[in-house]
């Protein structure tokens, strides 16, 4: 048919993108999940997936850290988390790279090459219920490298 009228704009303030305060980050709970291949089978902190257990239940507004890790040899993981974006704190323990660091980029994926170990900060602010996190190269996506977590109130 005819072309539809796109009325939208982008405002010409967005939404604030305040850096996290260390009071914050210290009082987070704090997580880890190791992405890997154990036993011919791709694994999150050694467990294949299983979407009827959560593997972590975080709160609503409640800060959480979370430290992925790939220890998976050769392999690259670029790992997606369903919800909320990430802010990304340390990379190898320093710095994240340009692109990853507070106040330039909100990420809802980070790649993890071989060896790496990211920190990333979360505040699920709304919409509890089940979640997943997966990693999107997709032979290892299709081979259910994953996990379920629940954002509880």
């Amino acid at each position: 048919g005819a072309a539809a009228p796109a009325p939208s704009r982008v405002p010409n303030v967005l939404r604030p993108f305040a850096a996290i305060g260390a009071a914050e980050i210290a009082a987070a709970t704090r997580r880890t999940f190791e992405f890997k291949r154990q036993g011919g089978v791709w694994v999150v902190n050694d467990q294949p997936v299983n979407l009827a257990v959560p593997m972590a239940s975080p709160r609503v507004n409640t800060p959480e850290v979370w430290t992925l890790k790939n220890n998976g040899g050769g392999w690259w993981h670029p790992i997606h988390i369903h919800l909320e974006f990430m802010h990304v704190l340390k990379r190898n323990g320093g710095l994240p790279l340009p692109n990853e660091r507070d106040g330039i980029a909100k990420r809802d994926i980070i790649s993890l090459g071989p060896n790496d170990e990211v920190e990333v900060f979360f505040n699920f602010r709304d919409f509890p219920g089940r979640w997943v996190m997966h990693c999107h190269t997709l032979e290892h996506e299709d081979a259910f490298m994953m996990a379920r977590f629940d954002v509880v109130p």
